[in-house]
């Protein structure tokens, strides 16, 4: 939900996986860990089911299953995407669990992976969660190591500038 305080806009953005946070700067690959697509957070999943993080609409969902693009209640642009180099599966592993246009809440099942199959491939399963949107964020990150979906692991906070 967006909060008002001192004039800016406030928005929570919760784990969307159970498992344990990383700097998106260990991402292994480039693309994310240089922040080419924006900053955000990154995860190693307990489970087998990816979450939303907020409420939004779903903008957009890879023909092979492994990202996701969301569009939050205040407008701000978020890429989910499961794995490094998951493209190539073409969908083999990931079983999305939404439609594009549908909106979702905080917590709602998105995708499920066959992750014996993935682990069979020996797929890197790192999630990354990308703040795309070009607007200026302070972007604020949780200090937590272990996560759940019920932890807020962004604060994003629009720049007056």
């Amino acid at each position: 939900m967006l909060d008002r305080l001192f004039g800016e806009i406030k928005k929570d953005i919760f784990a969307p996986v159970n498992g344990k946070i990383i700097p998106i700067e260990d991402v292994k690959d480039s693309i994310f860990a240089k922040k080419v697509m924006g900053d955000g957070a990154a995860f190693k999943s307990d489970e087998d089911v990816i979450y939303a993080p907020c409420n939004g609409r779903i903008t957009k969902i890879a023909k092979t299953g492994h990202a996701l693009w969301l569009k939050t209640d205040g407008n701000v642009e978020i890429l989910l995407h499961v794995g490094v180099r998951t493209a190539f599966l073409n969908g083999e592993g990931f079983h999305v669990l939404v439609r594009e246009g549908r909106n979702v809440m905080p917590h709602a099942p998105l995708i499920k992976l066959d992750k014996s199959f993935l682990e069979e491939k020996k797929t890197d399963l790192t999630t990354v969660l990308i703040i795309t949107d070009q607007r200026k964020f302070e972007l604020k990150k949780t200090s937590a190591d272990v996560v759940d979906i019920n932890t807020k692991v962004l604060q994003l906070c629009r720049n007056k500038k």
